[in-house]
């Protein structure tokens, strides 16, 4: 891995999928234990996702100037 990898928003994002499964456990876990779901980490996953979706489409119109 090159260590410019790690500046980008992909280093810190996880597929749909994983983020699906995470979500099914934290909602299991909080019916188990009788309280609401943390929803922070999902909040911080969905964040990044967003900010990673638009440094991707600032990225592109830059390239067309």
């Amino acid at each position: 891995m090159m260590p410019e990898f790690l500046n980008t928003g992909k280093a810190f994002s996880i597929t749909k999928k994983d983020r699906d499964e995470m979500t099914k456990k934290i909602n299991a876990y909080a019916k188990t234990v009788g309280v609401a779901p943390d929803r922070s980490l999902m909040s911080k996953m969905r964040d990044a996702q967003k900010s990673l979706e638009k440094k991707r489409s600032c990225k592109g119109r830059d390239g067309d100037r």
